[in-house]
């Protein structure tokens, strides 16, 4: 690791290297940036031992997410990464959502607070569609919109993995809480589903009335901060009368 550090002409971790072939593995707050992460991601590339990685508030940008892509093709031993407070952007995202297509042992993954926008939500929410192992996925704290809340509700209704998600504090909206809420209707493996801080008011309650009615696998539904009224609330009381299975709302 010293070595590749220094063929960069970065500074080594001296918390990474030492963590080097642990189980997990935490380097949060270490300001990568993405030659920091290229030497990073070489050694994760190749060790079968660690399972875990936090690497948050890095600065990867988008070189450095595409590092961490490769590791996630390459590594088979890794089922929990966190790259939350990154910066990724759009080449980041595509380089993580197509090593999701190919990935079939990561089981978390922690993308928030990293100001993706709609047309990130596109590419991720291929990505969603296509993979099975998957089942935590944190989505907050970015700036997805209407047409985020479409596609990745459209991901879900065909998503047989994913059962705890977090798309808190976004603005999905109108249309966007409309496809999150009829993706309900369908999904059976959706357990957890925090909502909450997107302010989409009322609009939509009626498809989310319908999804409660129908729905087999939610078990937590947080909807807090979201401007509803006493029409949305009454909505999704007359979703929970034929509801057998939500405990948390």
């Amino acid at each position: 690791y010293k070595k590749i550090c220094n063929d960069l002409g970065v500074i080594p971790v001296s918390r990474f290297g030492k963590e080097i072939g642990a189980e997990e593995v935490k380097i949060n707050h270490r300001y990568l940036r993405a030659l920091g992460t290229k030497a990073v991601a070489s050694i994760l590339r190749s060790t079968d031992s660690t399972s875990k990685v936090q690497m948050s508030f890095n600065d990867l940008s988008a070189k450095g997410s595409v590092y961490m892509g490769k590791v996630l093709v390459s590594n088979k031993s890794l089922k929990e990464l966190d790259l939350a407070n990154n910066n990724i952007r759009k080449e980041g995202v595509s380089a993580i959502s197509n090593a999701l297509v190919e990935n079939t042992v990561i089981r978390r993954l922690d993308l928030s607070g990293n100001g993706l926008t709609d047309k990130d939500a596109k590419i991720l929410a291929d990505a969603i569609g296509n993979n099975s192992t998957l089942r935590y996925l944190n989505l907050s704290y970015n700036k997805f919109g209407e047409k985020a809340g479409e596609v990745i509700g459209a991901a879900l209704s065909y998503n047989n993995g994913i059962t705890e998600l977090n798309l808190s504090w976004n603005q999905i909206r109108r249309r966007g809480a409309q496809g999150i809420h009829r993706s309900l209707r369908v999904n059976d493996t959706l357990e957890m589903l925090d909502l909450s801080w997107n302010g989409f008011d009322d609009f939509g309650t009626e498809d989310l009335m319908e999804a409660l009615k129908r729905n087999t696998s939610l078990i937590v539904l947080n909807l807090s901060n979201n401007r509803l009224t006493d029409r949305g609330i009454l909505n999704i009381a007359n979703g929970l009368n034929g509801n057998t299975t939500l405990e948390e709302l």
